[in-house]
């Protein structure tokens, strides 16, 4: 069997707690026992000091071996990473476009982000969100398949060299995980060419073939440069019908997350 200190510290760890923890039952039933008895004769004050003193006793050089062998640990447990997550807004918002100058002002794109709050005590350094795996399938009745498996693939936050970001004590974050764009939102220049109703999800190349309707189920984690904080799955499902305005497309597209 493979040597792993980490696993005698544990054990250690467990066996120490279970002497201190017999140690303090024994001392508490004996003072309790002879006191209740003869606590009238032979027991006042200085006495139940003196055995309470003995129990702190114990438990101080138990718990100072404790800390001497296993303080790294728990330190890093009562100040570790940890994240909570949620959607913005719930799933996928409208983007408006002018809405100033137009009377009736129409979605220019649904946009679907993922908010990150920081759940611990400290700054969180050098957070990124890998995309690992995409699946896909036309219709409920269809096999999903994988797009994509151990993709690996950092997302980026603001900009495409930005793939990783601090976040603050009580602070949060916001990243984009899918978007879906209405036909002709980019053209070529001569409008010789232009692009269809189509899904994206951000960190992936969809083709012509698994971008415009459908259920798509992506994994990622979150995670700093020495440890995985969350493992997730979103799960998006689209009818392949454009709405300008979310009241309506809130019917056509739905999309849920679930922690793994």
């Amino acid at each position: 069997m493979k040597f792993s200190w980490f696993r005698v510290k544990g054990i250690l760890f467990s066996v120490l707690c279970i002497i201190a923890i017999l140690s303090f039952c024994a001392m508490f039933f004996c003072v309790w026992k002879y006191s209740s008895i003869q606590c009238h004769k032979l027991y006042g004050i200085p006495e139940l000091l003196y055995y309470s003193t003995q129990i702190i006793g114990v438990f101080a050089t138990v718990a100072a071996v404790i800390v001497a062998l296993f303080g790294r640990e728990i330190r890093r447990y009562i100040f570790r990473e940890k994240v909570k997550i949620h959607l913005y807004d719930g799933g996928f918002r409208e983007m408006l476009g002018d809405t100033i100058n137009t009377p009736t002002p129409s979605a220019q794109s649904y946009d679907c982000s993922l908010v990150i709050e920081n759940a611990c005590s400290k700054e969180l350094e050098g957070i990124q969100i890998i995309l690992n795996e995409v699946s896909y399938q036309p219709d409920l009745n269809s096999k999903l398949r994988k797009i994509k498996t151990h993709y690996s693939k950092a997302l980026y936050w603001r900009t495409v060299e930005n793939t990783s970001t601090d976040i603050g004590v009580e602070d949060s974050k916001r990243i984009p995980l899918f978007k879906i764009y209405p036909a002709e939102s980019c053209q070529t220049p001569d409008n010789s060419q232009s692009s269809s109703l189509s899904m994206r999800i951000i960190g992936v190349q969809l083709t012509d073939k698994n971008n415009k309707k459908g259920v798509w189920k992506t994994q990622y984690q979150i995670r700093t440069k020495s440890k995985i904080l969350k493992t997730f799955e979103a799960t998006v499902q689209w009818n392949g019908e454009w709405c300008s305005r979310y009241t309506e497309m809130s019917e056509n597209v739905s999309i849920n997350i679930k922690e793994l």
